[in-house]
């Protein structure tokens, strides 16, 4: 089962992570603080060792910080996409060409390309 979302679809996948097995996990702009489920996320969120995290460098809604905190303790990498805001304006093809080179293995130098 794989399980993604993006925001608050990222942070209610996360939710959903702690009840339910899944194999692959894709996070995009994880809206961690949105969520009153939060503090159980942090300490606890079940992410799959195959988690992709991407967030833009310019969100302006979740901090870019709060990815890197989650995923410190998890050892996840966050693919930062530079320039993109909270919605990726102007960078949504990126986005597809991250997700759909992970999602066939790529390489991680390989994704941002």
């Amino acid at each position: 089962m794989w399980l993604s979302g993006f925001s608050f679809g990222a942070a209610v996948t996360l939710a959903a992570s702690e009840h339910v097995h899944c194999e692959e996990m894709v996070l995009v702009a994880p809206g961690f603080s949105r969520m009153a489920h939060w503090q159980n996320v942090r300490s606890g969120g079940v992410a799959p060792a195959s988690t992709l995290l991407i967030h833009g460098e310019k969100d302006e809604t979740v901090p870019l910080a709060d990815s890197l905190n989650w995923a410190r303790s998890r050892e996840i990498a966050v693919v930062v996409v530079p320039e993109a805001d909270h919605f990726f304006h102007q960078r949504l093809h990126m986005l597809k060409r991250i997700i759909g080179r992970w999602m066939v293995r790529q390489p991680a130098s390989e994704l941002a390309r």
